[in-house]
């Protein structure tokens, strides 16, 4: 699917400075261009789920500098660190938009390496998502669908 590019050359709902948020001390720039392209594209996937949804969605991380990432104690193997994740959820913070969000990324399923559901209390899925970590595959690879 093509995707069409607002100023900055980033999709219309996300922009590089969103992507790479943090507020942690620790600097979050991405080293190298691989990095930058898997931004990009995760941001692109990102505008097509927000378009799909109709209403704003927050990304609380994206991706992690090394030190970010150790900073939030985030896996050593985090997509993250690619610039391949990002943790989200529904800007309005309502539980109902939550769960539409998620029912629209599982309806994704097939382009998304790993879909993580994070609630307010751990293992219960009844309680309120606290926000969904979507990871995507590499370029080339295959999802894991996981």
């Amino acid at each position: 699917m093509e995707f069409q590019y607002h100023k900055n050359g980033f999709p219309k709902h996300f922009t590089f400075a969103e992507m790479t948020a943090t507020n942690t001390r620790f600097g979050n720039a991405p080293s190298t261009w691989a990095q930058v392209d898997a931004i990009r594209e995760t941001a692109d996937f990102l505008d097509r789920i927000r378009e799909r949804f109709g209403g704003p969605i927050r990304v609380n991380s994206g991706f992690r500098s090394k030190a970010v990432n150790a900073a939030v104690n985030g896996s050593k193997t985090s997509a993250h660190l690619e610039g391949r994740a990002a943790d989200i959820r529904a800007a309005s913070g309502k539980e109902g938009d939550n769960r539409r969000l998620l029912e629209i990324l599982i309806g994704e399923i097939r382009l998304i390496d790993q879909l993580i559901i994070y609630h307010e209390m751990a293992g219960v899925e009844s309680s309120p998502i606290r926000f969904i970590h979507v990871g995507l595959p590499e370029a080339g690879k295959k999802p894991r669908m996981q």
